[in-house]
């Protein structure tokens, strides 16, 4: 029952990761993150819409934090310590919800989609 359990939740973690990254609901607030991650004068962007940029605009990315929003109300306890319990089942979520992602692309759509992020030269040289 409990990997039962773990699968949905896990499920559930994708699917709150594919709303926040790739749907029309979402797109007016990823729109304007990108406004402000991308400045239009070519000035270097500000360090937290860079970071909340990469993050909408990677549903990999995303998908540890979400995880571990989720992993802080669901638990399996494998470890006697909780922090042990907690890391293990945030990887747990990320891993199976990727996995879900990856077999629900591939089954509804036909391929894996990759959102590939537009990098300046200047940031290259950066580093960023």
């Amino acid at each position: 029952m409990i990997i039962f359990i773990l699968l949905c939740v896990a499920f559930v973690v994708e699917r709150t990761v594919e709303i926040l990254v790739d749907s029309k609901l979402f797109a007016p607030i990823r729109n304007y993150i990108a406004t402000k991650a991308i400045p239009d004068d070519g000035s270097k962007p500000p360090i937290f819409w860079k970071f909340i940029y990469d993050l909408t605009s990677c549903g990999y990315c995303l998908s540890v934090w979400v995880a571990a929003f989720y992993a802080l109300f669901f638990t399996i306890n494998i470890a006697e310590n909780k922090y042990a319990n907690f890391l293990i089942n945030l990887m747990l979520l990320h891993g199976l919800s990727n996995i879900i992602h990856v077999v629900y692309m591939i089954v509804y759509r036909g391929q894996v989609k990759y959102i590939h992020l537009t990098i300046k030269e200047e940031d290259k040289e950066d580093g960023l």
